[in-house]
């Protein structure tokens, strides 16, 4: 059985999704809404994010959009585990 393709792409960013789909004419393929926390500042990432250790390990604390797209394939990773798409 093929495992599903999905592409990660802000629900607002319809540009990028056209592109995506002109770009990605021969793949089958689906959209999975990438999480945007900076209209959710209570979001679960901050719970589980830890800057200091960031800072420690980088050496910079993650910037806002990495840290939405580390939620990002946090939330896919549970969307394809509920799915039982882990191949």
């Amino acid at each position: 059985m093929p495992i599903k393709v999905f592409v990660i792409n802000l629900k607002e960013s319809i540009e990028r999704r056209e592109q995506m789909n002109n770009v990605l004419t021969s793949v089958s393929f689906e959209f999975f809404d990438a999480e945007n926390i900076k209209s959710n500042p209570k979001h679960d990432i901050y719970r589980i994010y830890d800057a200091a250790k960031s800072l420690k390990f980088k050496g910079y604390q993650l910037t806002l959009p990495e840290l939405g797209c580390w939620a990002s394939h946090i939330a896919l990773w549970r969307h394809c585990v509920m799915l039982q798409e882990l191949s």
